[in-house]
């Protein structure tokens, strides 16, 4: 038996073989398997990378990619995001570290390619988004307003130097991919995680953008619970059972909410408007439950089953919050009443003392801030006309969820309850169908072509409350003549261009159909 010898060095294994330098020769048998070997004298790309790299298929068959980065052949895509081929920015100097759950590598498509991908990802999912084609980046907004950018960037020639001996011999030339990073720059981080790995997939081309999740996965905020439910939903939910303390249960759950939104804290009233949304949805609180906080919110609240000697003011306040919201754009603990506007300031008015009240009153109907100094003012001042950036902001959340309620509250009457809707926009709520009520969702329409950098710390309505204002007015105008012929023929509000503008040139998938439907609505006869 021979003895080994201990001064003899044992081989290390080769991890990772090193990179063939020519087709045929003695290093391309160690990269490539015996299943492989056949193909190696006819395709160079079998012996450099694995087989299951080439069976993937690529977009840019047939194209040359080197040609295309040239400028010399770049294909005509039609997109929002207008991206050239030939010119793209690498990472800048002392840029931070990428991110690598937040930004991905494209090897194997051109800048426009990645760009098209995107912005199709974007528009399916009803994304608000400003593209900046010199720049190559993309402002965007989810339609709970949570902030975010997607940058594009060449990849580097060399992007690491070797680390090992038995690493390959020369790092890879990445110079010909295409870098795609998202970046959050305000709102819930989940929500933006959930749209950032669609848009890294989507550019890679694993996806095709659209969102696949169940709508109970969904946040109430989401346009995925606009959806009606589905007949494999309605097979697979358990049958509901009749309470008989229902209407009880609903009472008391408004209350909550209520009590929510009348707190001076920023966090509770946007909870309370959470639970209001909740309630009028009703895969979230059940039929019963979603009809009765939409009766409530439109003003025609139920008290039959309510005790007799109960007092329905809570159901009422809630319909006045809804309402100031949406036409005053301010919570009724902001306005300020029995102002002059030529007096002075104090702090029982709210205002800075000793400041001219004229100076911070905020022209509504030019949708400006700031001082105005108008004589002809009606006599409202409101705290909202000298907030700070983070309280507008809160404020353009609040309306939000507030024209979300209202949406969701006409939306299930109109399927439920569609003749004691006719009713009530007739007798009990006719303030619904008034001028103040259709101009102010006129002007949440204009904001189908807004950009989400002109909404950033304020209250103005985005494209997402433009198609919320739709859906309203597609409901309104199904169920009161009063309505239609006003949206119609008024030249004032101008409503038919908007609607029209919206369901053509819009890139908001969502405000795309609602727009097409609410038109239709509008000018039916």
């Amino acid at each position: 038996m021979s003895q080994s010898n201990p001064n003899q060095r044992i081989a290390k294994p080769l991890l990772v073989s090193k990179r063939p330098q020519r087709i045929g020769s003695a290093t391309t048998a160690a990269v490539v398997d015996n299943n492989t070997q056949s193909d190696n004298n006819n395709n160079t790309d079998t012996a450099r990378f694995p087989k299951s790299r080439i069976e993937i298929p690529s977009l840019l068959e047939g194209l040359n990619v080197p040609e295309i980065l040239q400028g010399k052949a770049v294909p005509s895509i039609e997109t929002p995001w207008k991206v050239d081929d030939a010119i793209l920015r690498p990472i800048p100097q002392f840029y931070p570290p990428l991110d690598p759950n937040c930004s991905t590598h494209v090897v194997d498509s051109t800048p426009s390619v990645v760009a098209a991908r995107i912005a199709k990802c974007l528009q399916k999912r009803s994304i608000s988004v400003e593209y900046d084609d010199e720049m190559n980046t993309a402002n965007c907004m989810t339609c709970d307003r949570v902030h975010f950018v997607v940058h594009l960037y060449r990849g580097d020639a060399h992007p690491y130097p070797p680390q090992h001996e038995h690493d390959m011999e020369t790092p890879p030339d990445l110079s010909h991919s295409v870098i795609v990073e998202c970046l959050r720059t305000r709102g819930n981080p989940m929500t933006f995680h959930e749209h950032c790995r669609a848009i890294l997939n989507t550019a890679t081309g694993m996806c095709d953008g659209s969102d696949q999740r169940p709508c109970i996965q969904t946040t109430v905020s989401e346009f995925a619970r606009l959806k009606r439910k589905t007949s494999n939903e309605c097979i697979l939910e358990r049958p509901a059972k009749r309470r008989a303390n229902s209407t009880q249960t609903a009472l008391l759950s408004v209350e909550r909410s209520l009590s929510l939104l009348q707190k001076d804290r920023l966090g509770a009233q946007r909870l309370g408007m959470e639970s209001v949304v909740m309630l009028t949805d009703e895969r979230c609180s059940g039929i019963e439950t979603a009809v009765f906080c939409a009766l409530a919110i439109v003003g025609a609240p139920v008290t039959a089953d309510l005790p007799e000697n109960y007092n329905n003011e809570s159901l009422l306040n809630l319909h006045d919050w809804i309402m100031s919201l949406i036409q005053e754009r301010v919570t009724p603990t902001e306005i300020v009443e029995d102002v002059n506007i030529g007096g002075k300031g104090t702090q029982d008015d709210g205002l800075p003392p000793g400041s001219l009240k004229s100076d911070y009153y905020n022209d509504k109907s030019e949708g400006a801030t700031g001082p105005q100094g108008s004589l002809n003012a009606p006599a409202i001042v409101t705290k909202s006309d000298y907030i700070s950036h983070e309280d507008a902001h809160h404020g353009g959340i609040i309306r939000s969820l507030a024209l979300r309620a209202f949406a969701n509250a006409l939306s299930i009457l109109s399927r439920e309850q569609s003749k004691l809707l006719k009713s009530i926009l007739v007798m009990q709520s006719p303030q619904l169908v008034a001028k103040p009520i259709l101009t102010a969702l006129a002007e949440d329409l204009s904001g189908s072509l807004r950009p989400p950098t002109a909404v950033t710390g304020t209250r103005l309505a985005s494209q997402h409350e433009a198609a919320l204002a739709a859906i309203c007015i597609g409901v309104l105008a199904d169920h009161s003549d009063v309505a239609r012929r006003s949206l119609a023929k008024s030249k004032q509000l101008s409503v038919v261009d908007t609607l029209e503008k919206a369901r053509d040139l819009s890139r908001h998938d969502v405000l795309s159909k609602e727009a097409g439907r609410a038109l239709q609505s509008v000018l039916s006869s």
